[in-house]
């Protein structure tokens, strides 16, 4: 039997960065305890970039006894509210970061 975690949420560098450009929400700033993202309604709150790394989140699934995970970019982003010229570099980002994994 395979063992699949099918929510999970990566906040890739490349993504954070992406929103570091936004002005309005969604963006994200950098921080000397990681990055501040701030979403359209939600409170602000902290990435620890470290628990985002794609090579990490890879080790953590198969330490915990999972053969796979399904990531997602967590949807109160809001990205599929935002004209495309504003999502498509985001969805990049994460769709880069993404491929990445095992």
């Amino acid at each position: 039997m395979i063992a699949v975690d099918v929510h999970q949420h990566l906040w890739p560098a490349e993504v954070l960065r992406a929103l570091e450009r936004r002005t309005d929400a969604p963006y994200a700033r950098p921080t000397a305890a990681g990055w501040c993202v701030t979403l359209p309604g939600e409170p602000a709150f902290l990435v620890d970039p470290l628990e985002h790394d794609v090579g990490a989140r890879a080790r953590d699934v198969r330490s915990a006894g999972l053969d796979r995970a399904l990531v997602a970019l967590s949807p109160p982003v809001g990205i599929e509210a935002l004209p495309a010229t504003e999502s498509t570099p985001i969805i990049e980002a994460f769709n880069a970061a993404a491929s990445a994994l095992p």
